[in-house]
């Protein structure tokens, strides 16, 4: 029972923590190992234990698109505005921590939202919180409340918005 690698893995002899292919050196059975190869490139192995496999997870495919994903890079951007306006004019401490945190986060998930299209709802989740968090906490500040509650309010209706296409296609 072998383990048949795909094309761009074929000169791969080891993974990190053991081999395929290898023998094992007590019994001369075959190792079970699963499918991940850590480093694996086109000419073989690097000595990287941490080399990043499944970076290939955030290249730009039909899911990065700008017509596919436009909601999540609009996200992205209000994350940002909301993360800089923290700081663009005089807010409470308070007002000052929602806006650039909430932004922060807003940001992050905005990101990871566009290959993984599920994350986009925790958003939702986010938007919520911001919302709340910048009505109570610039409560005596009108610009910078009015600022975290248009921001939030569009996170949450980007957010629920679908892609076009699924992925992969």
């Amino acid at each position: 029972m072998g383990i048949t690698l795909s094309p761009h893995l074929q000169g791969c002899k080891r993974s990190w923590g053991g081999g395929v292919g290898q023998e094992d050196a007590g019994a001369g059975a075959r190792r079970q190992l699963d499918d991940r190869h850590v480093g694996c490139t086109k000419d073989g192995m690097t000595n990287a234990p941490y080399a990043a496999e499944d970076a290939g997870a955030f290249h730009f495919d039909s899911r990065s698109r700008i017509s596919n994903a436009w909601p999540r890079y609009a996200n992205i951007v209000l994350g940002l505005w909301l993360f800089v306006s923290a700081f663009a004019w005089p807010h409470s401490r308070d007002a000052c921590a929602a806006a650039w945190i909430s932004g922060a986060m807003i940001v992050m998930n905005a990101f990871a939202a566009i290959w993984a299209s599920p994350a986009r709802f925790f958003n939702v989740l986010l938007g919520g919180m911001a919302l709340g968090w910048q009505a109570s906490a610039a409560s005596h500040e009108p610009a910078a409340r009015l600022n975290g509650i248009i921001v939030s309010g569009l996170v949450i209706a980007l957010s629920l918005v679908p892609p076009r296409r699924s992925a992969g296609l």
